[in-house]
């Protein structure tokens, strides 16, 4: 499956957001930087994701870390290109 542009930053903010989740604790300094990115990161332009955070906090109370299990399940049914790939990992060690 190849990814539309608002598809794919749907997936860059759930990259990042999972970034910060690994871990099982997720600070209000890391919510914040996500909230920067998505008002300020290139990759985020023209799409408003703060309702996507508020998703993304629920569905972790929700599922815990298995959120990040749907993550690569995704990244590996997901045909990306080598830019997408760079992105993603651009994003990932932002955070």
């Amino acid at each position: 499956m190849t990814l539309e542009k608002q598809q794919f930053q749907n997936l860059l903010f759930k990259v990042a957001f999972c970034t910060i989740a690994c871990d099982g604790h997720i600070d209000e300094m890391e919510i914040n930087e996500m909230k920067v990115m998505d008002k300020s990161a290139a990759y985020f332009q023209g799409i408003d994701l703060s309702d996507e955070l508020d998703n993304l906090l629920v569905t972790l109370k929700e599922k815990g870390k298995h959120i990040i299990d749907d993550l690569y399940a995704y990244l590996k049914a997901t045909k990306l290109n080598p830019v997408q790939e760079l992105l993603i990992l651009e994003v990932a060690f932002r955070l």
